[in-house]
């Protein structure tokens, strides 16, 4: 009986030992940077090669589970997918273009930890394959394409190689570097996802996630990565977008937009460096760094003074005391009074 209880004992201590490993270290529930290289190594990869362009694919990056914890979520956020379009507004339903519905994981508004976690498990796994930090990533998007959806061939870079249509469509953050597309599902028919110029189906297998970039090194858009969501026969298709951009994207809508080049602030995006821009246009600008600030700012209490910038233009008539502006009427009296004759 003694000998019947330690056995107990110990297979009972075995499976909770199993039970802590399982729960503190398996591949698919720890998510922290510090762990998320051995799990990506561990999963199958496979790289297709064309023209120097590579499309990356990692197999069993997402289990059932957590990619039903995706889908759960978000059949209750859909909304009609827009298309950033070429005026460069905020985007607009375009069913010449794609016929979806999405909506975006924001984590500071969920509250089911099931998903957080996952979340959490994407984001570190595109930060370590891409070489970036999170903070570069847009929420993930989740797409739903059902029975004859599509997207057209697009670009998810900005198509423009013009600054300000790059700077219109994605701020401070740059240009989107990569995208992470994860397949949800795969009981479906048709919805590969197709690169026309280089002539290359990627057949969606759930739990795999490719990887592929968006811009050339000179920060415009790659022409190899143009891509198309195939229409869906039967079905309806789940993914989720991980768009990983040059800069800071988190905080980019507050991050200020700044048009001096004499601008000192590293909190600011500095746009006319950017443009090679080295002297300052604006023409109320208020950087103390910059030599125009004084005219700008000053009033010089004439209204008729060459500096067109200048505060006492609001004013009616001169007020400045022993002024000697030519251009000004009390100025002339002054100049001919204070003139020396012979």
């Amino acid at each position: 009986m003694f000998y019947k209880n330690i056995i107990f004992y110990i297979f009972l201590f075995i499976i909770i030992l199993l039970y802590f490993y399982y729960y503190y270290y398996s591949y698919d529930t720890i998510y922290d940077i510090n762990n998320i290289n051995k799990f990506i190594n561990s999963r199958k990869k496979e790289i297709i090669s064309v023209k120097n362009y590579d499309i990356t694919l990692y197999y069993n990056i997402l289990n059932d589970d957590e990619c039903n914890h995706i889908i759960n979520y978000s059949k209750n956020h859909l909304t009609d997918s827009k298309v950033f379009m070429s005026d460069y507004n905020e985007g607009s339903i375009a069913t010449d273009i794609r016929i979806s519905k999405n909506t975006f994981l924001d984590p500071n508004i969920i509250d089911n930890n099931n998903l957080i976690n996952t979340i959490n498990k994407l984001e570190n796994i595109t930060s370590v394959i891409t070489n970036l930090p999170i903070v570069n990533q847009e929420n993930i998007q989740v797409v739903k394409y059902d029975k004859n959806g599509y997207y057209n061939p697009h670009y998810d870079a900005c198509e423009s190689n013009d600054f300000d249509d790059k700077l219109n469509m994605n701020r401070s953050a740059g240009q989107r570097i990569y995208t992470f597309l994860v397949y949800l599902n795969d009981d479906f028919e048709g919805g590969n996802t197709f690169f026309p110029k280089i002539n290359k189906n990627v057949k969606p297998v759930k739990g795999m996630g490719i990887l592929f970039k968006n811009i050339n090194d000179d920060e415009n858009y790659h022409i190899l990565s143009q891509h198309t969501g195939t229409v869906i026969k039967k079905g309806n298709k789940w993914v989720c977008n991980i768009w990983v951009h040059q800069n800071n994207f988190k905080n980019s809508h507050n991050v200020n937009l700044c048009y001096c080049p004499n601008c000192n602030n590293t909190n600011c995006y500095n746009v006319a460096k950017l443009k090679g821009i080295t002297t300052c246009t604006l023409e109320h600008c208020i950087n103390i760094n910059c030599p125009n600030y004084f005219k700008k700012n000053f009033d010089c209490l004439c209204p008729h003074c060459d500096n067109e910038y200048c505060k006492s233009k609001k004013r009616k008539e001169c007020t400045k005391i022993n002024c000697t502006n030519i251009n000004c009427p009390k100025g002339k009296i002054n100049i001919k009074n204070n003139t020396p004759t012979n």
